[in-house]
């Protein structure tokens, strides 16, 4: 069975790393520091093509994850380790008309409307109905700061000047932003990352503290993706 480890660095992030051929455990890390087991997150990618391990890991309460590729005959050294950073936020319209596809996906997210088990077919239903319903006032509401949410071109902006600062510590890195209910989706970045070729993997949410809703929601949605 593989081995993780886990060590805690000044800046207060966490990394995690697993040799390659053991299978995948990884850690929930909570504010207090303390890490409990979590059922494994095992990803069979496609899209990679050497063998190289994705180690995820975050600076807020995360879920630290592998992401395992096992290819006969490629060396564990033949694949230069490569940094990077995603950003989750929650994400906004853009223009008005994404106001209504934008309330779709809030209401839609069962972190945010939590049905009985037995009527969580009406969940799409019911945002559906909801997001039709609030659209007009928010659209007010966006148009009156520009027609659209700040939150995309505050967020590329921190990713630019997160960048240029690693940089300045001779720290290479790729940043990536992940939103949650608009573009770019979490998905979009974690199909860019197995692109890029990324191996290990830092997860910054950007919301100013957790709550399941916030937070919560982005990381379930990353741990859904790895799986």
């Amino acid at each position: 069975c593989g081995k993780v480890r886990c060590s805690t660095n000044l800046a207060g992030s966490t990394k995690c790393e697993q040799n390659l051929h053991g299978k995948v455990k990884p850690l929930l890390l909570s504010a207090s520091g303390k890490a409990r087991g979590t059922s494994g997150l095992v990803h069979r990618s496609q899209v990679l093509k050497h063998q190289h391990h994705l180690s995820v890991r975050s600076t807020s309460t995360d879920v630290c994850t592998t992401f395992d590729e096992d290819v006969k005959g490629v060396s564990s050294h033949a694949v230069e380790e490569k940094v990077g950073v995603l950003l989750l936020n929650l994400g906004g319209p853009e223009t008005l008309n994404d106001v209504q596809p934008f309330l779709f996906n809030l209401f839609a997210d069962p972190d945010i409307i939590r049905l009985p088990r037995l009527f969580r077919f009406l969940q799409r239903p019911l945002a559906k109905l909801i997001s039709t319903f609030r659209a007009p006032k928010s659209k007010e509401g966006y148009a009156s700061i520009g027609g659209g949410s700040p939150l995309r071109k505050i967020t590329d902006e921190q990713a630019n000047a997160l960048k240029v600062a690693l940089k300045s510590k001779n720290l290479e890195a790729d940043i990536y932003v992940g939103m949650r209910y608009w573009y770019p989706f979490t998905e979009e970045a974690i199909d860019q990352i197995k692109k890029d070729k990324i191996t290990k993997l830092v997860v910054l949410p950007l919301y100013p503290q957790y709550s399941i809703s916030t937070s919560g929601s982005s990381i379930r949605v990353l741990q859904n993706i790895v799986k």
